[in-house]
């Protein structure tokens, strides 16, 4: 799993002080929880869990937004383009993140996640999660 840009900040809103006076903040917690917890657990006998000797895996992409506070903003830049008041004439408020997963698909479960600024486009950020296959998976993945 890749927490490469995790200074996702959060300047109102919510209250993360247990967290932060438990393990100091930020996301290493769920990074922590997220490499103890998550595991492959589909069998061969799960339908559309295996094909053949190959455990079915699959890749996706998703993109969203979040608050163009400092640390965002230099972990993934700006919003840029738009027509809306805040990406032509004013401050963009909203830094834009790409997200892609692999996923046990008989399964469902999320087993490595890498994110990045969107501008480096999902198949660049794919690539990162190269090292968490291994050869009995059958990828696909939709980009």
């Amino acid at each position: 799993m890749e927490f490469a840009n995790s200074t996702f900040h959060n300047n109102g809103g919510c209250n993360h002080g247990w967290v932060e006076r438990f393990t100091g903040g930020g996301a290493k917690p769920l990074l922590w929880l997220f490499r103890k917890v998550v595991t492959l657990v589909c069998r061969p006998e799960v339908a559309g869990g295996f094909y053949a000797n190959w455990r079915l895996m699959g890749g996706d992409g998703v993109s969203f937004t979040a608050p163009a506070t400092p640390g965002n903003t230099r972990a993934f830049g700006l919003l840029k383009g738009g027509d809306t008041a805040q990406s032509t004439g004013g401050f963009p408020l909203f830094s834009k993140v790409s997200k892609v997963s692999l996923v046990e698909l008989g399964s469902h479960v999320e087993y490595a996640f890498a994110w990045r600024a969107q501008a480096q486009g999902e198949a660049m950020i794919a690539r990162r999660l190269m090292k968490h296959l291994t050869p009995e998976m059958l990828v696909r993945v939709c980009l």
